[in-house]
């Protein structure tokens, strides 16, 4: 009887058997995790911080997000064009983003503070730097994390 299996049957299937146990390993090991992907394949796309929702007036989604880079770049930064000075531009990004209340959210600070320096440069020739934006943005929101009533400080930058 074994005589009849040659040595390339048995390593065909002692292969085979040892990948569907190592298979088997990882499918038991690793399913908790496979389940949320499964899952999170049915749930709405999380917003840019992270949270599932959307926009509850605590965060901005993605699609949020866009809209009001949207609107500085083309409502604010090219409509200024090349005359505008920085206290000028500070203020009506300010006026655009005094009701997100998605700037309390880090993430979506931060990449805004990073367009907003790009554009501008590109734009309406004004560089800001990330440290004047969030010197500006001190005063926007209170410590309870709502939005103030306060302008922008812009005495303390440099045109």
């Amino acid at each position: 009887m074994l005589n009849g299996i040659s040595w390339s049957m048995y390593l065909a299937s002692a292969g085979g058997l040892l990948a569907l146990y190592y298979l088997a390993l990882v499918l038991w090991l690793y399913r908790h995790r496979m389940q949320r992907l499964l899952q999170a394949g049915r749930q709405p796309a999380p917003t840019l911080a992270g949270v599932p929702g959307g926009s509850g007036g605590n965060d901005l989604s993605y699609e949020e997000l866009t809209k009001v880079a949207s609107q500085i770049r083309h409502g604010i930064l090219t409509e200024a064009g090349k005359n505008a000075s920085k206290p000028d531009l500070l203020r009506r990004i300010h006026a655009v983003l005094a009701s997100r209340g998605g700037l309390r959210q880090p993430a979506s600070r931060g990449a805004l503070n990073q367009y907003i320096v790009q554009q501008a440069h590109m734009l309406s020739g004004v560089s800001f730097t990330e440290a004047e934006l969030e010197q500006a943005w001190i005063g926007l929101f209170s410590e309870e994390g709502t939005v103030a009533e306060a302008k922008p400080d812009v005495s303390q930058v440099n045109p």
